[in-house]
């Protein structure tokens, strides 16, 4: 349910009032604390538009400002915000505290997409067991991470062990399992709900389903995906759709019907994504022209901020978010765990770090930190 309006106001003062909690609790000076809330919302400001909440999502008792920040109320929500609030107030030393994984538990994929990242590694023996899946889990619940998302390859073609690694976590962290909706019967979502999954990102990369299958080299994944946001809607899983946008793609008329489709599949957020060249793109200009990130720069703007768009899903745009805050890769917010349990600063720049079930994992953040990413600087305070 997206939510707007007065109801809207009310839950966020009730946020905000958390928030002044955490921050009193955390830095148990109050003019620092009031400092570390005006800045974290400059922070949210530059990172989603000079604009105030326009729109809420409500789903299963939690509130929701943004795809990649836990629901509220949850320890997870106080344990990103903590962390987010003793930075800015000066108390880390300079260090953030991770707050996002990206897990790829498989390589397998029953796909063979255009754009594909991973494309090099695809169908080698699985190197995880279930045991190392829940060891890796349990590592980075240890540090407090308030989202996880499982990926792949295709993530549901484990999806016993998914949901067997989600349902042993502790409560303190947003599962979410992005995939290409293979699998995502009535049954597998029912079972992924249960098991505390939290929302589901399901790869769209064109509102017509010929297209969206030629892109994805499988006849039947636009099928998928339509059935697989239905199932969510029917369980209760948060829906986000993940567009990879091609200069191929990107236009008036196609972003339009794009977002008009998220509508009609009940998403509550539609994530766009900017062609690299990585993975089977790896060497290739698939880069935007100028005129398209504008384009897309304007939509999420427009679509985020009006009252004319305040029933459409929340857009996340990483471009705008790196062109003004930096990139929270690279150890600096998240990183990117891959098949093997090797960390990288994400998926599209992967240079291996250490692995995350032989190295210490502080130190290994450390590194990817000290590197940076090499395309965008980290994100830092404003």
């Amino acid at each position: 349910m997206i939510i707007n309006g007065i109801k809207k106001d009310f839950v966020l003062v009730l946020i905000w009032l958390n928030l002044l909690i955490i921050a009193l609790i955390e830095i148990r000076n109050p003019v620092k604390a009031f400092s570390s809330l005006k800045m974290l919302e400059k922070m949210r400001r530059i990172f989603m538009g000079n604009f105030f909440i326009q729109k809420i999502i409500y789903n299963r008792r939690r509130f929701f400002w943004d795809m990649y920040s836990a629901g509220w109320p949850s320890a997870g929500f106080n344990n990103y915000h903590a962390a987010e609030l003793k930075y800015l107030a000066g108390m880390t030393n300079g260090e953030t505290e991770l707050k996002i994984i990206l897990f790829g538990i498989t390589n397998k994929c029953p796909l063979k997409c255009e754009h594909c990242f991973d494309w090099n590694s695809r169908g080698f023996p699985e190197k995880l067991s279930l045991n190392n899946l829940k060891s890796i889990i349990k590592t980075f619940q240890y540090n407090k991470i308030s989202q996880i998302q499982l990926g792949g390859g295709e993530p549901l073609v484990r999806v016993n062990d998914l949901i067997e690694i989600v349902k042993s976590a502790k409560k303190i962290t947003d599962f979410w399992v992005v995939t290409s909706g293979f699998n995502l019967t009535i049954q597998n979502a029912k079972r992924l709900r249960d098991a505390g999954v939290t929302g589901v990102s399901l790869s769209l990369d064109h509102h017509l389903a010929g297209e969206h299958n030629n892109f994805r080299g499988f006849r039947d994944s636009y099928a998928w995906v339509t059935e697989a946001a239905a199932n969510c809607k029917k369980t209760g899983l948060l829906l986000a759709l993940s567009l990879c946008a091609t200069k191929e793609y990107v236009s008036e008329d196609n972003i339009n019907s794009y977002l008009s489709l998220a509508v009609s599949l009940g998403a509550s957020f539609v994530q766009i994504l900017e062609p690299r060249p990585a993975g089977r793109w790896h060497g290739k200009n698939v880069y935007l022209d100028d005129h398209q990130y504008e384009l897309l720069e304007e939509k999420f703007l427009k679509f985020n901020s009006s009252r004319e768009f305040s029933h459409y899903p929340i857009i996340i745009y990483h471009v705008y978010h790196q062109k003004n805050v930096g990139c929270y890769g690279a150890g600096s917010r998240y990183l990117y765990v891959d098949s093997k349990g090797d960390i990288h600063n994400c998926p599209f720049c992967q240079n291996i770090i250490g692995n995350v079930l032989d190295d210490n994992l502080r130190t290994n953040i450390l590194t990817l930190k000290t590197a940076g990413c090499n395309k965008y600087e980290m994100a830092d305070v404003v």
